[in-house]
């Protein structure tokens, strides 16, 4: 009896899991057929209006109340976008026109978007960018609703965020984007800060004078990857980037930055420094010694000669890298490097070597690249 009880139970265990999967496949090819619908509604009213814009006519005030409060779910604003791409193809202008008749949706779902979940947040900030929304209609919500996405804890909402912001033009905007970002604590990778501020649309003079302003404001992070804008943006602010040189409190990292800045833009009271370190790499991290003598050719005199050719001597692979590459750049003649190539010091003959071989590849290079 005893067994065929448990025999009994399994069974009804078994049917309980098969009636429980059944269900769960209704359910769920339900859920998809509603989405379906949904989907497929969204990209109809779309169309609609696209061709309606194409006809002479304007999207209705209808169309943007339904699509406001469509909106609110995440799948209905991605099958929104997901048309808008497709009928871009052949129907541009009348999609930029589209856009430029709703602007209210994006508006008003900024009041509540913090309230949305990060997946959302990311995708409404995505196509704030996109779409250029910031840039066209710099109202004060959508300031608001994308500054306090820089700060959240997704990285997708913060880089969606920050994309649109800089595409906005808006240098105080940005500024105060940045300052958030600095706050929140969130590691946000370097290469994005600066490949995001060069894409910067608006006035960078301005941005620039902005951030410089701010500088103390941000951590030490923000603030390398200011003055690495500033070096790239062609930005020229020589008084401050030597302040932040010969001030020994500054972070190594910031010294370096205004290091590789004085190696690009020649100012004459920074080379004490760089002819001090490139001279005596012992005294400070390598780093001092290897970006200093990169510097040297932006200061050519027999000193700078002298120290770049002692460089090449230096038991760090990268100090005598970077002479051996500056020396090329001077363009120094034979007689003056005979020493070298005739010496005993194998490290320093074979760098200059080195370089002297990838001087020729690359002459050879661009020159099959002109016969071709």
């Amino acid at each position: 009896m005893g067994v065929q009880l448990m025999v009994y139970v399994y069974l009804a265990v078994c049917a309980s899991m098969i009636l429980f999967n059944c269900a769960c496949i209704i359910q769920f090819k339900k859920k998809d057929q509603e989405s379906s619908y949904r989907d497929n509604k969204v990209k109809n009213e779309v169309r609609k209006q696209i061709e309606l814009i194409e006809k002479g006519g304007s999207v209705s005030k209808e169309h943007v109340d339904w699509l406001a409060k469509k909106s609110r779910r995440v799948g209905n604003f991605a099958s929104m976008d997901e048309e808008l791409d497709r009928l871009s193809e052949d129907h541009r202008e009348a999609v930029d026109e589209y856009i430029r008749q709703i602007p209210r949706v994006f508006i008003q779902l900024a009041f509540s978007i913090n309230k949305k979940d990060s997946i959302q947040q990311a995708h409404y900030a995505y196509m704030i960018k996109k779409y250029g929304i910031l840039a066209n209609y710099p109202t004060s919500s959508l300031s608001e609703a994308m500054l306090s996405l820089v700060s959240s804890s997704n990285l997708y909402c913060r880089e969606n965020a920050l994309e649109a912001i800089y595409s906005s033009g808006n240098a105080d905007l940005v500024c105060d984007a940045l300052l958030k970002l600095s706050d929140s604590g969130y590691f946000h990778h370097e290469k994005l800060i600066s490949e995001g501020l060069m894409s910067f649309k608006g006035d960078r003079k301005l941005l620039m004078d902005l951030l410089i302003a701010d500088f103390e404001k941000f951590n030490v992070d923000m603030q390398n990857n200011i003055l690495g804008f500033i070096r790239f943006g062609k930005g020229r602010y020589d008084e401050f980037f030597f302040d932040i040189l010969k001030d020994d409190s500054r972070d190594d990292e910031l010294r370096f930055s205004a290091l590789r800045y004085f190696a690009r833009y020649k100012y004459d009271p920074a080379y004490d420094y760089i002819i001090y370190w490139a001279e005596n790499p012992q005294l400070q991290r390598w780093e001092y010694a290897s970006i200093s003598v990169s510097a040297l050719a932006a200061y050519p005199c027999e000193r700078s000669v002298e120290a770049l050719k002692g460089a090449l001597s230096n038991s760090n692979w990268y100090i005598r890298k970077n002479a051996a590459e500056n020396i090329e750049k001077l363009n120094l003649p034979y007689a003056e490097l005979a020493e070298i190539y005739d010496g005993r010091d194998r490290y320093a003959r074979e760098i200059l070597q080195y370089e002297d071989e990838l001087k020729n590849i690359r002459e050879e290079a661009k020159a099959q690249k002109g016969n071709s």
